[in-house]
């Protein structure tokens, strides 16, 4: 129960991290949590995905030296079984930042090897094809999750991008609208990052040039 419990509170600081932006403020109450435990393996993960984070927004040695913080962790991850396959979407995204397309979508093919059957592994790499703009590959991926489970926020923020993409307005626009819907009931919807991606859906909607 106590691990349950840790785990829960670990997810909500790096979600509501990412989420508000706040990475350095998340990696700082991950490090007084993790004093209490005495245990940083279960911290790996977040630890990861927060620096991997940081990097994004940093340039020259910073960014290299918050790659480098951020593999090892995802690293560890891997080799304590923590945060099952995602830390091998963290290297891959890593990769796909530096526009090391083929070398970062080797770690998404990796994962849904590992886990065939996992929903989210697919989605995971269709996002990542996406990123290294194989968009036909993704929107068949997306397309495929959306007959299967139904409509979604996921797949439908995706597909609008997608579409935008390839020049095909009025299908971006239909699944911008369907994607604002399942997003204006999200919790965070009212973050940045949240206010953010809503912004985006709604200029989609309103680009009728």
């Amino acid at each position: 129960m106590y691990q349950k419990t840790l785990r829960r509170k670990i997810k909500s600081i790096q979600t509501s991290s990412l989420f508000s932006g706040r990475y350095t403020n998340g990696i700082r109450r991950l490090h007084k949590l993790e004093k209490k435990t005495g245990d940083r393996k279960p911290f790996l993960y977040a630890y990861g995905i927060l620096y991997d984070h940081l990097a994004m927004n940093a340039k020259g040695r910073r960014k290299r030296q918050l790659e480098k913080t951020a593999r090892d962790f995802y690293e560890k991850a891997l080799a304590y079984k923590v945060g099952g396959i995602t830390p091998y979407w963290g290297l891959g995204r890593i990769l796909l930042h530096n526009n090391e397309y083929a070398a970062g979508l080797k770690y998404y093919r990796l994962a849904c090897k590992i886990k065939p059957d996992n929903r989210s592994a697919r989605l995971a790499y269709a996002v990542a094809l996406s990123w290294a703009g194989r968009f036909k590959e993704a929107k068949n991926i997306f397309v495929k999750d959306e007959k299967k489970y139904g409509p979604n926020f996921r797949s439908a923020y995706n597909l609008a991008e997608i579409e935008k993409r390839l020049k095909n307005r009025p299908r971006s626009r239909m699944y911008a609208k369907k994607a604002l819907r399942f997003w204006r009931k999200n919790k965070y919807r009212r973050t940045p990052f949240g206010k953010t991606w809503e912004k985006n859906l709604m200029k989609i909607i309103g680009d009728e040039h």
